[in-house]
């Protein structure tokens, strides 16, 4: 698999990092995966990746690789964990992220590849170019 295979290439590659960006690791994988949605009914909203949002502020960062990661989807590899990651949220950062929903869909390496996942769950999948996740999840309940 080669960098230009992957769905916002072409952004990450504007960024002039020194790193490698997305980091590719061929690894196999599939597990359940669980993202916070903004409604019931999903679409390709839902799965824009933070950097790209529009109205969405930038944030500094402390490294490249997390700019880097910014151009991932955020998922989790587990239902409870998610959910305690939004119960913990402050009220006013739930009022800015604006997500409302839990969806869930199996993924694999066929979607993207992924991030380590750290302590909460949580990892970034950086999709291919064809893939269309909106369109595999499904709204398990609202937060």
């Amino acid at each position: 698999m080669n960098r230009e295979d992957y769905k916002y290439y072409k952004e990450i590659e504007r960024l002039g990092l020194q790193i490698e960006c997305p980091y590719i690791i061929d690894e196999e994988f599939e597990l359940v995966a669980f993202r916070f949605t903004y409604n019931a009914e999903i679409d390709e909203t839902d799965f824009i990746p933070q950097a790209l949002k529009p109205n969405c502020p930038r944030r500094s960062y402390h490294d490249e690789i997390s700019e880097c990661n910014d151009y991932g989807i955020s998922l989790f590899d587990d239902y409870i964990k998610a959910r305690e990651v939004y119960k913990n949220f402050a009220p006013i950062v739930k009022l800015k992220l604006g997500y409302k929903c839990l969806a869930s869909s199996s993924v694999n390496n066929k979607d993207g590849m992924r991030t380590p996942t750290n302590n909460s769950g949580h990892f970034n999948l950086h999709e291919l170019k064809d893939v269309r996740l909106e369109l595999k999840f499904n709204h398990i309940e609202y937060l």
